[in-house]
């Protein structure tokens, strides 16, 4: 297998989505350092570190708060009291002191809750990252630079079981004043637009868009700069394009 073979796979290895036989053989191979393999790796977990921003915000149910809370509360009942440590007693009235035993449950119990948050958090965004990849019918297009800013790339993932598009983009440099970046779907018919997103640090930018009912074959994706509002069709710079096969 060479390294183009390999790119499709490493997404899912990156999501720990591999059968084990294709995760050893793709393992031993970035352990010997390829360089090519190496970048779409960084690539594939940027991507699973931006999925949170791109799905939709949902509220969790009523049920988890209580199973985080009971779950501390176990934490805090299996650490073992300290010995209290002896104080001489004092003739003169001395400020109320904060009980050590105190102190240490309560800073256990803030250790406990950022440990759980943290840990529901990255498994959010694992198991959101394992959905994408494990789609049933999920297409990758790729977008080119079309200026001659080096590295400047996007893809797109097509769930065509959801029918939506979820848009990841690197090293693409700030809008011009006053403009932001707008998504198009290019169909024969011509353009639709898909949505408007920024970038961050690095030049990254993410963005989810469900395909309109009734917008019929898709043949390219555009990225273009736009009015702030964003606009009905493109009237900016085409940054990024890339054919959807």
């Amino acid at each position: 297998m060479n390294c183009q073979a390999r790119r499709d796979n490493i997404l899912l290895y990156a999501a720990d989505a591999l059968e084990a036989s294709e995760r050893d053989e793709l393992r031993g191979h970035l352990a010997t350092g390829c360089p090519s393999c190496t970048g779409v790796l960084a690539e594939a977990q940027a991507i699973l570190a931006l999925l949170p921003r791109a799905l939709a915000s949902t509220a969790p149910p009523a049920s988890a708060r209580d199973r985080l809370m009971q779950r501390i509360r176990a934490e805090q009942a299996s650490i073992p009291s300290p010995t209290p440590i002896p104080v001489k007693p004092v003739r003169k009235t001395a400020a109320r002191q904060t009980p050590w035993r105190w102190v240490i449950g309560a800073s256990m119990g803030s250790a406990a809750l950022a440990a759980s948050i943290t840990l529901a958090l990255m498994w959010g965004t694992y198991r959101q990252g394992r959905d994408v990849v494990n789609s049933k019918d999920l297409r990758m297009v790729s977008l080119d630079s079309t200026t001659a800013v080096s590295g400047t790339h996007g893809r797109i993932f097509w769930d065509r079981e959801k029918n939506d598009w979820r848009l990841y983009v690197f090293d693409l440099a700030p809008p011009p004043p006053g403009r932001t970046y707008e998504l198009w779907f290019i169909t024969p018919a011509g353009a639709v637009a898909a949505g408007t997103f920024d970038v961050g640090k690095g030049g990254r930018g993410s963005l989810e868009v469900p395909l309109p009912p009734n917008l019929g074959p898709v043949a390219a994706a555009a990225i273009s700069d736009e009015p702030m509002s964003g606009s009905q069709t493109p009237t900016g710079k085409i940054w990024l394009q890339g054919k959807v096969e």
